[in-house]
């Protein structure tokens, strides 16, 4: 049984044992141990101290062995604490001395170490060469143990290039080796590792079955560590599966053994995870609590890795809750300490969290620019899943310009790579980004046929998240094609399963949608009480961007109602938020609305002039299909104003963009052009079309 506390308490008696007799050898042992007891607990500094005090005393003693050791114990401190360049330093001193020494078995263990790091650091490919170079060193001094340790490790390497087959053909290797030699920790790690691997495909019954063997074995030997990461890794499936409270209840467990142990790097790791749940299931403010206890541990024990870990969580719970700026704020935190420590994965990382911020406050240039960045690093460094992301990502984007079918094309690109991994999560995730798309472009069959493949893959992994999000999808596409009761249906199953797993943004999310749908049929009452229900939820759970968005269609309600001084003060206060929050589209959003509210009271001024701020932010960030429907709602105001040449105009340039992106919207500014025909008198209309090809 790991317990620090204790192992401390002997190895200090040693020390003091060693001291007393003069023995320099066996002071150097209980240093290293020492040092080696305060990492596993993750109090690193303490660590780092007595490896340096082991080291001096091998220095003065002339004991290259010793020297080595030390070196080799300083890296390893320094990886685990996330500061890679003195790691590789360390590493490599340590690998000259044992090169002169002609230490084969520690130039293997140095060459895996290197690897390591540089695995870490997210460089895939010097990962792969010096774990091939431990694992050849290994085979030809028939150093078992570090053969299946290298078999583990090149899986990993593969782990994180999302080709998850290769690494658990690697991790099968590693497993046999381990089986023969009865090394149960060894057995106890690697199943750990296949758990999580088919929690990566998706095979939750697999990885549950894996995760609980690797528990059962902790438990037997004792190994207190261990049963904290399979509690922990228990906890992750059943995060993936929407089990909040089961996830919440393992965490809980994983937390309670580190604290026990003192295990430090282990609960700030638990605290992390009760974080993620939280931040999933919409309860920001304790999430938020929960990623500022894991910070404060890393910040205490000098795990820069940790740190920044920390610093990505919190910024999308800022940015899941709307505050764009502290998001931003956090991920630069985060980009700055990666990039510090040469860490090529989490720079990629942060570029695609940052540009998801910009995507998500409208800032669409800024948004490609930061997706870009992401794709480039992912592509260099071969990590496959992380290329297949920033195609979707780079999709949305042009999805929210209004450009669908460049969207199509790079969600099919993304969708390839995960049908190649045998990714089923990320598979879902872009099906339903598709159905969207289809759904935008009108296409509500194949819509309707991409939110069911997603709903079945959710069944199929027992994604209860993943299902709500499917039904709430489905029931959109339903309510566009005017089938309202399928569309309260489909909602009312997603309301359902979100409050059964207590995910308070998708039960929010359920309500906003039912609301629109009664909204749609002309029952105002009941979509004013839907909304208001999203609204309290948005505002208990700090979810800004939902309070912006439950105020912005109450403001809708009212309009519909006529009632435009209520609307008003709905799209005012609408407004309000996104202009604090740095919500670029929410902002022309709601300037769109306020337009038209004075349009239809009759003041067109105020009305072009709300049309006008619309269009120029359209322009600014670059949303084409923004700029379209500003054009077009500017025209109509011509048109008001009996400005018919203008009128024409702009309805004709509001066509050809639609015409362009192939959206669905060309209709409406058909429906619009027919208005014009019709009021100017058909021989008018005709002669102003004429007078428009002669200027051409």
């Amino acid at each position: 049984m790991a317990d620090y506390d204790r192992e401390l308490e002997l190895a200090g008696k040693a020390l003091e044992i060693a001291r007393k007799a003069g023995d320099l050898t066996e002071v150097l042992k209980s240093f290293y141990q020492i040092g080696i007891i305060h990492q596993k607990r993750g109090d690193y500094d303490l660590a780092l101290e007595n490896h340096q005090k082991a080291l001096e005393i091998a220095e003065k003693t002339g004991d290259r062995a010793g020297i080595s050791k030390s070196y080799h114990q300083i890296g390893i401190v320094h990886q685990k604490r996330g500061d890679y360049d003195k790691a590789l330093s360390y590493y490599q001193k340590a690998l000259e001395l044992m090169k002169e020494t002609g230490d084969m078995d520690g130039i293997s263990r140095s060459y895996n170490q290197i690897g390591i790091v540089h695995q870490n650091r997210g460089d895939y490919d010097l990962a792969l060469e010096y774990h091939q170079k431990a694992l050849e060193i290994a085979e030809k001094i028939n150093d078992i143990d570090m053969v299946s340790v290298s078999y583990q490790n090149i899986g990993i390497v593969h782990q994180k290039k999302g080709d998850y087959d290769r690494a658990l053909d690697l991790a099968h290797k590693a497993l046999q080796i381990k089986q023969n030699s009865a090394d149960f920790y060894g057995i106890l790690r690697i199943y750990g590792q296949m758990g999580l691997l088919c929690k990566l495909k998706g095979d939750h019954d697999q990885a549950l079955s894996l995760s609980e063997e690797a528990l059962e074995i902790a438990e037997k030997l004792g190994d207190m560590p261990g049963i904290s990461m399979s509690y922990n890794q228990i906890g992750l499936v059943y995060q993936d599966k929407g089990d909040y409270d089961k996830a919440l209840e393992l965490s809980g467990k994983a937390l309670e053994i580190a604290q026990k142990t003192g295990d430090m790097a282990e609960i700030s790791k638990s605290y992390h995870q009760i974080g993620i749940v939280h931040q999933k299931r919409g309860h920001y403010d304790k999430a938020f609590e929960y990623h500022q206890k894991a910070l404060e541990i890393a910040e205490k024990i000098g795990d820069t890795a940790g740190i920044s870990k920390s610093y990505h969580q919190i910024g999308i719970v800022h940015q899941k809750r709307g505050d764009y700026d502290k998001a931003f704020e956090y991920h630069q935190k985060a980009l700055a300490l990666v990039e510090k420590t040469g860490d090529m994965d989490g720079i990629s990382r942060s570029y695609n969290q940052i540009g998801i911020v910009h995507q998500n406050r409208g800032d669409y240039d800024f948004a490609l620019e930061y997706h870009q960045k992401a794709l480039e690093i992912a592509e260099k460094i071969g990590d496959t899943a992380m290329i297949s992301v920033s195609y979707q990502n780079i999709g949305i984007v042009h999805q929210k310009k209004g450009d669908y079918d460049r969207a199509l094309d790079l969600a099919n690109k993304a969708l390839q790579i995960k049908q190649n991994s045998a990714d089923f999560y990320g598979i879902l995730r872009i099906y339903g980004q598709m159905g969207l798309l289809y759904k935008l472009k009108g296409d509500y069959d194949q819509a309707l046929s991409l939110s069911e493949k997603a709903l079945e893959i959710a069944r199929k992994l027992g994604d209860d998240a993943g299902a709500a999000r499917s039904y709430n999808q489905s029931g959109m596409i339903y309510q566009n094609r005017g089938a309202n009761e399928k569309a309260l249906e489909y909602h009312q199953k997603a309301l359902e399963i979100a409050e059964r797993i207590g995910d308070k943004a998708e039960v929010s999310m359920s309500y906003h949608h039912m609301g629109i749908v009664h909204q749609s049929r002309g029952d105002y009452d009941s979509a004013l009480g839907f909304y208001q229900k999203a609204l309290e939820i948005a505002e208990k759970i700090g979810d800004i961007a939902g309070v912006s968005k439950s105020y912005h269609q109450i403001g809708i309600v009212y309009q519909s109602r006529e009632d435009y001084d209520s609307a008003l003060g709905f799209y005012q206060k609408a407004l309000e938020i996104a202009e604090k929050i740095g919500d670029i589209a929410g902002v022309s959003k709601s300037y769109h609305q306020i337009g038209i509210v004075h349009q239809s009271r009759g003041d067109y001024d105020s009305a072009l002039g709300f049309y006008q701020k619309a269009l120029e932010i359209a322009k600014k960030v670059g949303d084409i299909s923004g700029v379209a429907s500003s054009i077009g709602m500017v025209g109509k105001i011509m048109q008001m104003k009996k400005n018919y040449s203008d009128a024409l105009t702009d309805y004709l340039i509001s066509l050809d963009i639609f015409e362009k992106l192939g959206s669905p919207d060309v209709n409406i500014v058909h429906d619009l052009i027919a208005e014009l025909t019709s009021e100017m008198g058909e021989e008018d209309f005709n002669r102003l079309i004429e007078e428009f090809k002669g200027m051409s």
